[in-house]
């Protein structure tokens, strides 16, 4: 419940974080709009001024003289004045440009002919709006600026018109108009969001003792006190009277028995009795007394029978009571049996039910499991289905399987040899250790990966096996053999 409240809080917080972003975001499209208006403001002014003629030349055309040449009558294209003023305004905090122009505006005026044709200097250029909300009224004009000089006199006669003269400095930039009124207040913006939880306080300071309590319940009884010393011998009491008469007392005791008396004579025989019915059986007796042991009778047919795991034939000189496939316990399951089965091919049913009813156990096929070309030469058999054989030799009556070897003792017969195999060391289902054949087979189709009951090689491990002559990681033979 406390990671469930940690979780609610941090989500809490990291949409109360989004929240703040978006708003910020929101005020600064908003301001970024008043700049917008207020720009599209001071372009109307500047428009409105353009359109009237009255606006002024800034300060790079009254100290350029690269207007026109003074050689080339036909200087009628200005020539690209692109004059940037720092905008006083913080708000907006831009830069007025003016633009290239292209032909001769009303600002342009063309000196008269002779040595006269001054003319006065431009009016001057209109106020900066102020800081904050509505642009400033336009400042005061300008003072006039000095004249220009004097034209040069014409080279030709009297009848050819002089040059152009030099056009007049500019006037000086007005006075920065008075601040506007201050903005409205913006709307009182939504209510946050609850407030995490806050830490706890602090313990407070102990309570004043409390008053008296009440007088207790009376205690229990206390332990009989010990015995006191024995008092001094009374006087003698008076002769009480006679009491009544009491009940009868209980039976007394049997007596003791009396002598033997002395053996009478012996009487004469009685008449022979008629005979009595025949008595019921009597128990049985004990076990006798073993005999003595017999001779030696005939040798029996005796035989000995194994299973050779990966081969469908059993080798020469035994009989194959029937082939099969390798099954077993699931290998990750810890219940069930432990031990290879070798399943018959055609198996026989009795009383079944279909389908899994859960409190039972299970058998599985078996595949080979195989990483590496060790031990059989290849890893073509990984995942194949695993046959098996049933084999009966009549003339041998003990049979042994050996690990580690793969030849039989002294005057006890090879049946085959292989390799150990068993389930995996780290499975949950634990197998035998079984020899499977040197030259195993597969089950013809049983070759994709179904899982079941799994058979992987054997490898030794030194430590409490002994090494030498065992060899760490070393993978482990196997003999079958009958005597």
């Amino acid at each position: 419940m406390v990671k469930k409240m940690n979780n609610m809080e941090q989500e809490m917080t990291n949409m109360m974080i989004e929240v703040a972003n978006v708003k910020g975001f929101q005020a600064r499209a908003e301001r970024d709009q008043q700049e917008t208006v207020t720009l599209r403001e001071r372009v109307a002014v500047l428009e409105s001024q353009i359109h009237g003629g009255n606006f002024p030349p800034n300060q790079a055309e009254q100290q350029s003289t690269n207007t026109g040449s003074v050689l080339n009558p036909q200087a009628d294209d200005v020539s690209v004045v692109d004059s940037e003023l720092l905008s006083k305004n913080d708000s907006v905090g831009g830069l007025l440009r003016r633009r290239k122009r292209d032909a001769p505006t009303p600002n342009w005026v063309r000196l008269p002919i002779g040595p006269s044709g001054c003319q006065s200097g431009r009016d001057g250029r209109d106020g900066i709006p102020g800081a904050a909300g509505l642009p400033g009224t336009a400042g005061q004009k300008g003072e006039t600026g000095p004249p220009g000089p004097k034209g040069e006199p014409g080279t030709g006669t009297s009848n050819e018109q002089g040059l152009k003269g030099q056009k007049g400095d500019m006037g000086s930039i007005g006075g920065q108009g008075p601040e506007g009124p201050k903005g409205d207040r913006g709307s009182t913006g939504p209510q946050g969001f609850k407030g995490m939880k806050g830490a706890r306080g602090s313990t407070g300071q102990q309570g004043a003792k409390g008053a008296s309590g009440s007088t207790g319940l009376q205690g229990a009884k206390g332990d009989r006190g010990s015995t006191g010393q024995q008092g001094a011998k009374g006087d003698r009491g008076f002769t009480g009277l006679q009491g009544a008469k009491g009940m009868k007392g209980d039976m007394g005791s049997t007596g003791l028995q009396g002598a033997r008396g002395d053996r009478g004579y012996t009487g004469l025989q009685g008449a022979r009795g008629a005979m009595g019915p025949t008595g019921p059986q009597g128990a049985k007796g004990q076990k006798g007394y073993r005999g003595y042991t017999g001779s030696t009778g005939p040798k029996g047919p005796g035989g000995a029978v194994y299973i050779r795991w990966a081969k469908k034939t059993c080798p020469s000189g035994a009989t194959t009571v029937y082939s099969g496939v390798a099954g077993g316990a699931y290998w990750n399951h810890p219940g069930s049996g432990t031990n290879y089965q070798c399943l018959p091919t055609n198996p026989q049913w009795r009383r079944y039910q279909d389908g899994i009813q859960g409190w039972k156990a299970f058998i599985y096929g078996s595949e080979y499991e195989l990483n590496t070309n060790v031990p059989f030469g290849s890893t073509s058999l990984h995942n194949h289905n695993i046959p098996c054989a049933v084999c009966y030799v009549p003339t041998r009556g003990s049979k042994l399987m050996i690990p580690a070897r793969y030849t039989c003792p002294t005057a006890w017969t090879e049946e085959y040899d292989g390799y150990l195999m068993a389930g995996k060391f780290d499975h949950a289902g634990a197998k035998q250790y079984v020899c499977v054949d040197e030259q195993p087979d597969t089950v013809q189709g049983g070759h994709a990966n179904q899982a079941g009951a799994l058979f992987y090689s054997v490898e030794a491990r030194c430590g409490s096996l002994p090494c030498p002559d065992y060899v760490e990681g070393r993978e482990l033979t196997c003999v079958v053999c009958t005597k």
